[in-house]
């Protein structure tokens, strides 16, 4: 299976249009989307609803354990290729449950599960963006916790906490636990700091360094 690519977006305005169901959580909530745009952005999505399987024939692919909030936002992002925002008056609920960067760092994880780089890239931009301009908080140690229980620790994701943690966490990042960091998180951190303190850098974060190459 071809990987997606930066090909034009499809035509959904076009007559005769293929729409899927995607069943998501415990509670089977039901979204229809577009069958396109899922195969657009998707890889998952695009092997699940071509591959004459039993998701093909029925247009309709379950995500018992994902989370359906998660899972909306995921679809605003499809239909209008950027996240909630009051200024182009999206619903509040929805600007509201964006501005979270445990949020941000779930739709990172979801990007990375159903293979949608496109989305893993723009969830980390606007973590990045929004960290830098002290719109968010750092990401405390329960997101840090899912981010290495689902991510590869030299993702780029993981990365960019390791990094945050190291240029703006104080003292009472540390202070602040419940079950604790993962270990190697905190060994990624130490690691990162006798870097800068050999080098005596004080290195600005550039995006750059985190986002994955368009194919």
């Amino acid at each position: 299976m071809a990987p997606t690519t930066n090909r034009s977006r499809p035509r959904i305005s076009a007559k005769g249009q293929q729409f899927a169901t995607v069943v998501v959580g415990k509670h089977q909530d039901k979204f229809i989307v577009h069958e396109p745009l899922l195969i657009h952005y998707s890889d998952f999505f695009r092997a699940a609803l071509t591959n004459g399987m039993k998701e093909t024939e029925e247009k309709t692919v379950t995500l018992a354990k994902d989370n359906p909030k998660v899972f909306e936002i995921f679809v605003h992002w499809l239909y209008y290729q950027r996240f909630p925002n009051k200024a182009h008056h999206d619903d509040q609920e929805l600007v509201n449950r964006y501005k979270d960067p445990d949020v941000l760092i779930a739709l990172y994880v979801f990007g990375d599960q159903y293979q949608a780089r496109q989305l893993r890239n723009a969830a980390l931009s606007a973590l990045f963006y929004h960290t830098l301009k002290s719109d968010f908080y750092l990401p405390y140690e329960s997101s840090i916790r899912f981010a290495y229980r689902r991510l590869p620790t030299d993702s780029p994701l993981c990365r960019l906490l390791v990094d945050f943690y190291c240029q703006y966490a104080g003292p009472e990042y540390y202070r602040i636990l419940n079950d604790g960091y993962p270990v190697q998180f905190l060994l990624a951190v130490a690691s990162r700091y006798a870097e800068l303190r050999i080098w005596d850098a004080e290195e600005d974060l550039a995006l750059a360094s985190y986002l994955e190459p368009e194919t």
